[in-house]
């Protein structure tokens, strides 16, 4: 899940900040409004103006809101990609509120005042007029929000405009990165590496614990067989996949040159740790190893379940590299076996663009895959 904070989305965040602006330098006029040279009768009509400009904060902030829970979320080995509306959001709700239910207050005060100081009731003629105006503002908003993707025909073009890594901004513009599973002309690709660990990490786990570590490819002895589909729209990678992989997939068809695209990848690597590994301990700390990416924005711990029975933890998120946004998760599985722990992490990668091939593709992986120890 991604938060989205009110000031990210299009013309909500700017025209709420120029609102809430010269709202507060209105209430700050009214507070000290003796010790200006401005005459009484502009007292209401800058009132009325402050609560005004409250609802019209309050109707964006509620519509982004009603816009954000309505983006669908996504499957990315399991888990859940999508918005969720932020702790910003919220407190311009708050915020908002209670600027409207203040000023509401205080402008019956300024009204009453300046009808006993004037003649006539021009004063109540400002009411009326701001009162309609914000009733006006929540019907435009609505309106407006109805044409600009609330309506269910339009979340499908809301679900690609505000894809966890739009979603995410100009904050991810650090694009270096040593993690790659893109393959190379070489049939070695080494294993993804973080320059940074937030904490203990698997590898960190493994030289700590004095555990050795072997890779396991399809049909070592001993070793569990694991049968993982191949998703529509999929290919082998053949002699192409990292040396180290059990699997590799792509959305490149096989022959064509690896510089031609930046497919989106599915690596499947197994290995075995011996030495009195801890199942529960492994699974703790591998998602570290993607929390560890430089920028990387995601959840803070795994997310626990299980994959052909087996218990398993996913993570996933968003990070930079080239200057390309990319969707990243990694599925780690504890397999116990005789001669040591087996363990199968999963990868997923790839570019905004393939975002709808990764979710197909790693929801066909947790769904069809089948482990036999």
């Amino acid at each position: 899940m991604f938060s989205v904070n009110g000031f990210d989305i299009e013309y909500w965040g700017v025209s709420t900040a120029i609102l809430g602006f010269v709202s507060g330098v209105a209430l700050f006029t009214l507070l000290f409004f003796t010790s200006t040279l401005l005459d009484v009768k502009w007292a209401a009509p800058l009132s009325l103006g402050v609560f005004v400009a409250g609802v019209a904060c309050l109707t964006a902030a509620v519509l982004t809101i009603v816009r954000v829970v309505s983006i669908p979320e996504e499957d990315l080995l399991g888990v859940l990609l999508g918005a969720r509306v932020g702790w910003g959001l919220w407190l311009l709700v708050f915020s908002s509120a209670v600027l409207c239910v203040t000023t509401f207050v205080a402008n019956r005060q300024v009204i009453k005042g300046v009808e006993r100081s004037e003649t006539g009731n021009w004063a109540s003629y400002w009411e009326t007029a701001a009162y309609s105006a914000a009733v006006l503002i929540v019907i435009s908003g609505v309106v407006v929000a109805q044409s600009d993707g609330l309506t269910s025909e339009d979340l499908a073009s809301d679900r690609e405009s505000l894809t966890p890594s739009r979603i995410l901004g100009d904050s991810l513009d650090d694009p270096t990165t040593s993690r790659t599973i893109k393959p190379t002309r070489s049939s070695t690709v080494p294993r993804p590496t973080a320059t940074r660990s937030p904490t203990v990490t698997l590898d960190d786990y493994i030289a700590e614990n004095d555990l050795v570590r072997t890779p396991v490819l399809p049909g070592d002895p001993g070793a569990p067989t694991i049968d993982l589909p191949t998703p529509q729209g999929w290919v082998d990678m053949g002699t192409d996949a990292p040396a180290d992989a059990y699997r590799a997939l792509t959305t490149r068809r096989q022959g064509e040159a690896t510089s031609a695209a930046d497919p989106a990848m599915i690596v499947a690597r197994v290995f075995k740790l011996t030495g009195g590994a801890d199942p529960a301990r492994v699974l703790r700390v591998a998602p570290n190893e993607l929390r560890a990416l430089p920028n990387f924005e995601g959840p803070e711990v795994g997310q626990s379940g299980e994959l052909s029975g087996f218990e398993a933890v996913t993570i996933g998120g968003i990070y930079v590299r080239g200057g390309d946004r990319r969707m990243v998760a990694q599925k780690t599985v504890a397999i116990p076996g005789t001669s040591g722990l087996f363990v199968l992490q999963i990868d997923a990668e790839g570019i905004e663009e393939h975002a709808d091939a990764l979710m197909d593709g790693t929801q066909a992986i947790d769904d069809e895959t089948r482990i036999f120890p």
